[in-house]
């Protein structure tokens, strides 16, 4: 007999099975939008030879596999389907409870600060509401005092008579082009047409477990 160089022999051992979080749906024989919505592309088709409820047939790499009225069709990690009998589908599976795709705060601002968006579920429609980050910028004076419009004249004055200005910029009005001012990065909310500049997150927001990373 040839030895078998390719695995290391062991005793027998325990082993746990990994965590995974699945998604799966249940087939009722009439839930058709949900369960083809679900298995988009997958080639899956009904079959009403033995069922009047009909069963979805589904192509598999073992060859087709049949769900019945009652089973559950599971998306594998890979992105594969494949059916399971209700009772063992419940003895193996708990449903996770929550809002959605949820993460922490903490998740959600790294991702923010990688120049991604993010929104909490609660905020009734993540489309129109949403932070992100503005980061650190550099601008000319010239610049802040002949185009920026969201600061005060007040401060474009202190920034105008904080550096040397030659006849000439004073007559035409342009300050110098090589003296540039430093801006920090601040977050933003983005809320329908408006962008909030320096939202801060309330102890609510910072503790919650609904965000979602929208890019």
């Amino acid at each position: 007999m040839v030895r078998n160089t390719h695995f290391k022999i062991k005793t027998m051992a325990k082993f746990r099975k990994k965590p995974v979080v699945i998604d799966a749906v249940q087939w009722t024989g009439v839930n058709h939008l949900i369960t083809s919505t679900f298995m988009a592309g997958s080639g899956a088709t009904l079959d009403y030879t033995e069922s009047a409820l009909g069963d979805v047939i589904i192509p598999t790499l073992e060859g087709e596999m049949r769900a019945t009225a009652g089973d559950y069709i599971i998306k594998g990690v890979k992105g594969e389907f494949y059916p399971c009998k209700e009772d063992i589908f419940l003895m193996t599976y708990d449903e996770v409870k929550d809002d959605g795709p949820g993460v922490g705060f903490g998740e959600a601002l790294k991702a923010v600060k990688a120049g991604r968006r993010a929104a909490r579920v609660i905020w009734h429609g993540h489309n129109t509401a949403c932070i992100f980050l503005r980061p650190a910028d550099t601008l000319t004076v010239d610049f802040i005092v002949n185009k920026v419009k969201s600061l005060p004249d007040t401060i474009k004055a202190y920034f105008s008579g904080r550096f040397a200005w030659t006849e000439s910029e004073e007559a035409t009005g342009t300050g110098p082009k090589d003296t540039t001012v430093g801006f920090t990065p601040y977050l933003c909310m983005l809320k329908g047409g408006t962008i909030s500049n320096g939202w801060t997150p309330t102890q609510e927001d910072m503790l919650a477990d609904d965000w979602v990373i929208l890019d």
